[in-house]
């Protein structure tokens, strides 16, 4: 099988030396990604093209096509027949055997597109292909405007290119042709979808997760991460760096104002973020940030956060709706993923500021010691290559399993609401069980203290709150938590 490339328009307008290194790139990162999945191909790079031929069993073709409209760089991917070009006749007939079928009664036209010196034009060639064509074929018809089939012919010097399918392409630039970046991934729509963004826009796209939800927020994390390597840059090694941030949230719940607490965080993201990619020699950071999407994402917002980052921070989605967001992350397939993933940065005070006043939060932070709090965030930090990660068996990291009641046990039970205080008092829930309040910030170091013999079932409104302190604790190695189930009801 014979397959076509057509390069991404913008490739074919540079200059000639940055579109050969454009090219030899993509030749290179098509070669690695069939590699990957044990696949074979010769490879000729033309001018504005590239001839791939695969190497590989017929009953393979459409896994091979598939690859190949994955990575970025390539615009089209003509599946073509080659055949030499001697004379219109002999090219009409290649041309019939190989449509025979497709154009039996249905309307259509002839397409040529010549290199090279001819004794004859591109329209004689339509002209004598196209008659030969209505003459042979059952029921066809010759119509130049909006045909039901188009007959493409490409001629170079002494070959025709005779294209039976045209798939499409990712588009955008080659793996490699722009520098590394480091995307900040939640496992949210956003960030997945940012990151699909950066990797189709040429960058080597390394990935670095805060966990805030324990060992289930890492698996699913670690899928999307996989999903998105695997489909679009698996041409490349990659690393996936893992942060523990669980105690820098705290520290920062415990010390800084209510409605700071969200932008401390995004800051402290941000430094630790520039540490790690100092470290690994990456120039720019990337996040799924858009313009107005939650309090943290105002103009005066992320101008405050982006202070403290010694490098460019790359938002792709910043002019886009959310609508959008999700569309393409199910177009990507990490929707689906990303549906199960809580948003952990939300649990970060109860009335963010929209307009953080930078005095105030360097009075905020001045409560944290954040040197220490960053060195052992870089210290604990954990890097992985994202092959091997791709040959692992990610369940192993889902070893967290907790259990939703519906049903509370007087003898036995104990509610813990980890709401704020005033939330708690306000609320006046009728629990049939001894309710006590231990706000979501100071339960791990409360947690100890309690009668170990009974059985602890955690609440908060939405249900994040109680899920992530239940993963934290059982993590601790505690067994008698549970979580209160969404359909749980109070008796009336």
């Amino acid at each position: 099988m014979y397959l076509r490339i057509k390069l991404h328009p913008e490739i074919v307008t540079k200059s000639d030396s940055v579109r050969k290194r454009f090219v030899k790139i993509l030749s290179s990162n098509i070669r690695q990604s069939l590699k990957t999945y044990n696949l074979d191909c010769s490879i000729q790079p033309n001018w504005d093209n590239i001839l791939v031929r695969a190497k590989c069993e017929p009953t393979l073709y459409p896994v091979f096509v598939q690859i190949l409209r994955q990575v970025p760089g390539i615009q089209k991917i003509l599946k073509i027949k080659l055949v030499p070009f001697t004379d219109m006749h002999q090219l009409f007939e290649e041309v019939l055997e190989l449509n025979r079928e497709r154009l039996q009664n249905k309307t259509f036209c002839v397409r040529v597109k010549r290199k090279g010196k001819h004794e004859v034009r591109s329209i004689d060639i339509e002209r004598y292909v196209g008659g030969g064509l209505r003459q042979h074929i059952e029921g066809s018809k010759v119509q130049l405007t909006n045909p039901q089939e188009t007959v493409q012919i490409e001629i170079e010097n002494d070959q025709a290119f005779l294209i039976e399918h045209v798939f499409s392409g990712l588009g955008g630039f080659p793996i490699g042709t722009q520098d590394a970046v480091l995307s900040m991934i939640s496992g949210g729509y956003d960030s997945a979808v940012s990151s699909y963004q950066m990797i189709r826009r040429g960058c080597k796209l390394h990935y670095l997760f805060f966990n805030l939800g324990g060992q289930e927020h890492e698996y699913y994390v670690k899928r999307i991460a996989r999903k998105i390597w695997q489909g679009y840059s698996a041409s490349h090694n990659v690393k996936f760096v893992t942060v523990d941030f669980y105690d820098i949230m705290i520290n920062i719940a415990n010390a800084v104002s209510d409605g700071y607490t969200g932008v401390c965080l995004k800051r402290m993201f941000y430094r630790v973020a520039n540490a790690i990619a100092q470290r690994l020699r990456i120039d720019g950071l990337v996040t799924g940030e858009a313009l107005g999407q939650v309090s943290s994402q105002t103009l005066k917002n992320l101008a405050v956060i982006e202070q403290v980052s010694e490098r460019p921070i790359l938002r792709p989605l910043i002019a886009m709706d959310k609508e959008e967001i999700i569309h393409l992350a199910q177009q990507i397939q990490t929707a689906e993923i990303s549906a199960r993933v809580q948003e952990f940065c939300g649990i970060m005070g109860k009335k963010p500021t929209i307009a953080a006043d930078v005095k105030q939060l360097e009075q905020e932070e001045a409560k944290l010691d954040i040197d220490a709090l960053v060195a052992k965030a870089i210290e604990t930090a954990k890097v992985e290559n994202m092959r091997e990660l791709a040959q692992q068996d990610l369940a192993h990291i889902e070893a967290t399993q907790l259990t939703f009641v519906s049903q509370l046990y007087s003898d036995k039970d104990v509610i813990i609401d980890v709401r704020d205080q005033e939330t708690f008092e306000n609320a006046n829930n009728p629990w049939p069980v001894p309710a006590i309040n231990i706000p979501f910030f100071h339960l791990v170091d409360k947690f100890g203290d309690l009668d170990q013999s009974k059985r602890y079932v955690l609440y908060c409104t939405k249900g994040l709150l109680s899920r992530i302190q239940a993963v934290n604790l059982i993590e601790n190695g505690y067994k008698n938590v549970v979580v209160l189930s969404k359909d749980y009801k109070f008796e009336q």
